[in-house]
């Protein structure tokens, strides 16, 4: 619906046709730098709105939420936890995630140790740690990033975080990932568009250097949480399915689209749920380059949002579809 440049063609129009339609829709945000409320006022600052309010919660799910119901279903007592985050939080206890994380499970958060920070010592015990316990999340090295980090300061010794990717960060969640942490993500698009058209580092660039790192022992170990992840499906598109339905849907998965402009994030997540999936030309990818992505077909291309709006008396939806031969 957005790129940091701005909504694209036609987001507001179909946002207001799904509303006069009754339409249910979950917008899903990869986003790993914020919540339901994050992604409400970046909607209302571009002219999304429900009647001047922000868009409702039921409307909004991001991968940072399903990461967040993750780590709260997975992680054990008392468990090791290494975060790095985006967003511009003074504080560990006022930022994104710990709020989100606190609302599913306060008791089981209060019992992590959680940082931001690690000294060298500390990152070697915790790399022992983990490859000595029965638990493969006992320890992990959490990503709540579109790929940007910020010096959130450390919940227990008040020391900066680390505001960027500098090889003391790198070479301390590499002790942690190669003695068996778990890594756990919200998304791996590998770059983020800028406004003046040049690509921006995304988490995907970073999630591959430590699933190099991983390789072969601890590949396992490995959890994507948003659209495309292999922990996407059952925390990021079932719980918009369940939303869908909480608005009037059937869940009926043939009865769903996903649409989205990456064959790798939103047509991957569509195709391993089980609906339709509709590629939009107006962000990351284009048509041309579905041969690259065989697993992951589109069922129909539109240029933008723009033209899944059914115009008076048109009949049908102006998408190329595969099933009519054009693609």
């Amino acid at each position: 619906m957005y790129t940091p440049s701005g909504m694209i063609d036609g987001a507001v129009d179909f946002h207001a046709y799904l509303r006069e339609e009754g339409i249910p829709y979950v917008f899903c945000s990869n986003t790993g730098a914020k919540g339901a409320s994050g992604v409400q006022q970046k909607l209302k600052a571009n002219g999304i709105t429900s009647d001047g309010e922000l868009v409702g919660g039921e409307h909004i799910f991001t991968a940072a939420q399903a990461q967040c119901q993750y780590m709260v279903d997975n992680l054990p007592r008392g468990a090791k936890v290494f975060v790095f985050a985006g967003g511009n939080a003074e504080t560990a206890d006022s930022s994104f995630w710990m709020e989100i994380l606190r609302e599913l499970d306060s008791e089981l958060v209060a019992s992590w140790d959680v940082h931001t920070h690690l000294s060298e010592g500390v990152a070697k015990e915790w790399g022992e740690l983990a490859a000595c316990s029965d638990s493969d999340h006992a320890v992990a090295v959490v990503l709540f990033s579109d790929g940007s980090i910020s010096s959130v300061p450390d919940p227990i010794t008040g020391e900066l975080g680390f505001a960027d990717w500098s090889f003391d960060v790198i070479k301390k969640a590499g002790y942690l990932l190669s003695h068996g942490a778990a890594f756990i993500c919200t998304a791996e698009d590998s770059f983020n568009v800028r406004p003046d058209g040049w690509p921006l580092p995304g988490p995907g660039m970073i999630s591959a250097m430590f699933r190099t790192l991983m390789y072969p022992v601890h590949s396992r170990n490995i959890h994507v949480c948003g659209k495309g992840g292999n922990r996407g499906n059952a925390y990021m598109m079932d719980a918009a399915i369940a939303k869908l339905e909480r608005q009037g849907h059937s869940g009926q998965r043939d009865k769903i689209v996903m649409v989205g402009d990456r064959f790798d994030t939103d047509v991957r997540a569509g195709v391993l749920a089980g609906t339709r999936t509709c590629l939009v030309e107006s962000g990351c990818h284009a048509i041309a380059q579905q041969r690259y992505y065989p697993n992951d077909q589109a069922d129909f291309v539109a240029k933008s949002v723009a033209d899944l709006i059914v115009r008076p008396g048109a009949g049908h939806l102006p998408l190329r579809s595969r099933g009519a031969g054009g693609l």
